[in-house]
């Protein structure tokens, strides 16, 4: 089986690369992953060579609405990815180890869980609004993160050691939040640690 790099194909005519109704192409092969019988859940990536994964653009992962646990965790080349729009959950270590670069996270999301991000190589975030819980040490190991924003007005649910090093120390330079939720902010549990580093929003 052929691994491709870039996951957006254009149409030729085969069967993965077929149209539904609307007009969306299967631009990721079928044969690259699993998802739940309902189609909600993407299930197992199989896909480890992958460098740019376009989840919006397929007909059939845009409607994901979850990333089970450790899918995408032995992607060591994957650097960007483009998150269906309408999910709501990142599970345990989804993308541990992955070398990311470039993530935009939908404003549907709410959950994202331990280990998420383990590793990645993020220079600056930003929160959705409906995010309600971030699992301990979501992104740990982000070395390259000098800046965080937080879009809602209440504080997720934090755990513990979310922006640590294996050092246990931060490079983060500043977290942003709305300006009346500064002191909410500084003392929500995961980030009372980084309570001198969180200021209004400009």
């Amino acid at each position: 089986m052929a691994i491709m790099g870039l996951l957006t194909i254009s149409s030729c005519g085969k069967e993965d690369n077929s149209s539904d109704k609307e007009g969306k192409e299967q631009t990721i092969p079928s044969n690259y992953y699993v998802v739940s019988p309902d189609g909600t859940t993407l299930m197992k990536w199989f896909n480890t060579e992958a460098t740019s994964i376009d989840m919006q653009s397929d007909k059939v992962l845009s409607k994901i609405t979850k990333i089970g646990g450790k899918n995408f965790a032995k992607c060591s080349q994957l650097t960007s990815v483009i998150l269906p729009k309408n999910l709501e959950t990142i599970s345990f270590g989804a993308f541990q180890d992955c070398p990311l670069t470039s993530i935009n996270f939908p404003n549907t999301l709410k959950n994202i869980e331990e280990a998420a991000f383990v590793g990645a190589k993020f220079t600056s975030l930003t929160i959705p609004k409906n995010v309600t819980n971030i699992g301990k040490e979501a992104f740990y190991v982000t070395d390259l993160l000098k800046t965080v924003v937080f879009e809602g007005e209440v504080p997720p649910t934090i755990g513990n050691g979310i922006f640590a090093t294996h050092k246990s120390i931060s490079f983060l330079e500043t977290i942003y939040v709305p300006a009346g939720s500064v002191d909410s902010y500084k003392n929500a549990g995961g980030l009372k640690v980084y309570a001198d580093k969180i200021k209004a929003k400009p």
